[in-house]
């Protein structure tokens, strides 16, 4: 469970560095859930300020779990 001090804040332009890899992560995938959740999110937005891990409430840019979870692994290194 994600406890009020793992809650992580990320600029809009790190996150979308973080979508960028992630992308190209499920790209290499022949078929999975998160590529699909990856591709249907740049597919139907039509900005990046649209996409998943902009979607909050408090501006963190951490709507996409698939972001979160790779800047914590990025973060941990």
């Amino acid at each position: 469970m994600l406890r009020i001090k793992d809650k992580i804040k990320l600029t809009f332009d790190e996150a979308l560095e973080i979508c960028e890899q992630v992308r190209a992560i499920n790209k290499k995938k022949s078929i999975s859930f998160n590529k699909m959740w990856c591709w249907g999110c740049a597919k139907f937005t039509s900005s990046p300020e649209k996409r998943c891990f902009a979607n909050t409430e408090d501006e963190s840019n951490t709507g996409c779990t698939q972001v979160n979870k790779l800047y914590r692994q990025l973060k941990n290194q």
